[in-house]
């Protein structure tokens, strides 16, 4: 019996030790494959402030569909052309901050940073609406390669212009 509690004590004094957390490594804390966000409003305020916020930012839109289904709910697709929100000598710092995997380029010099960001907004029924947010980072790299390169991003700037949708929510936006 001794030996039985003796062992006992031992485990629970020493077992947090052993369990260790699960620690996010540095840069993933707010990546994600795809951003999700539900709404409690209808497809049309939710499709108009995702609109304006990408022309709040100053992105022109490459592509802006929407089309109804068997059901009578609604579906759009707006997707962004490349949105410069780097340029200049400070553009491989500001790349950095918001990269997850940026490629390294010996002696390269990054002449801007973009983004291109895809919003898929579903109807789910009245006054519910999902929408899903991708986004894809790029560069032009100049003295050394030449050449556009693609990467992921960690999730800060596709965060914050989820941020804005919600706040852009009952503003038109300006083609309407």
């Amino acid at each position: 019996m001794k030996k039985l509690l003796i062992i006992l004590v031992f485990l629970v004094i020493f077992a947090p030790t052993f369990a260790q957390e699960q620690k996010v490594p540095k840069g993933y804390e707010f990546y994600k494959e795809k951003y999700e966000e539900d709404f409690q409003n209808s497809f049309e305020e939710i499709w108009n402030a995702v609109i304006y916020s990408l022309e709040e930012m100053g992105c022109n839109l490459m592509n802006k569909n929407t089309r109804m289904n068997d059901e009578g709910l609604y579906r759009g697709v707006a997707q962004s052309d490349f949105c410069v929100f780097a340029q200049g000598d400070t553009t491989f710092n500001v790349l950095k901050k918001y990269s997850l995997d940026m490629p390294f380029i010996r002696a390269g010099k990054w002449e801007n940073g973009r983004m291109q960001y895809k919003f898929i907004v579903q109807e789910k029924g009245e006054k519910n609406v999902h929408l899903i947010l991708t986004s894809e980072m790029s560069g032009f790299e100049s003295y050394v390669t030449g050449k556009v390169h693609f990467w992921r991003s960690n999730g800060i700037l596709e965060l914050a212009l989820l941020e804005k949708v919600k706040q852009n929510i009952g503003k038109k936006p300006k083609e309407q």
